[in-house]
């Protein structure tokens, strides 16, 4: 069973990256903030391009935990749950508005 060690939520990232995206570089140092297990790690590093949904060598916060899901292999659903609703709570306030579920809609 795979644990974030920290929260990976959208106002952290946005503090810490304030251009909301990562290139190959910082995806690194990101991935070794979160204190992922090695196998994780490798595999999203070695798979950035592909994680790159938009092709634009960047990596952008919904790439980052869509990654993170599907490297890990959650088994904890509550966990799983939590990152998406992180995903779609673009305001950052514990609640998903009607405009923020339009948005993650349409995505889909």
């Amino acid at each position: 069973n795979f644990k974030l060690n920290i929260s990976v939520r959208r106002q952290d990232f946005l503090e810490k990256y304030p251009s909301g995206v990562l290139d190959n570089k910082t995806f690194i140092e990101y991935c070794q903030i979160l204190h992922l297990n090695t196998e994780i790690q490798s595999s999203l590093v070695q798979n950035f391009n592909m994680i790159d949904a938009i092709k634009d060598a960047l990596i952008d916060f919904n790439e980052l935990l869509i990654a993170i899901v599907l490297a890990s292999r959650l088994q904890d659903v509550d966990v799983r749950l939590g990152i998406v609703f992180d995903t779609w709570d673009l305001s950052c306030n514990g609640k998903i508005n009607q405009a923020e579920l339009i948005h993650a809609l349409t995505a889909i």
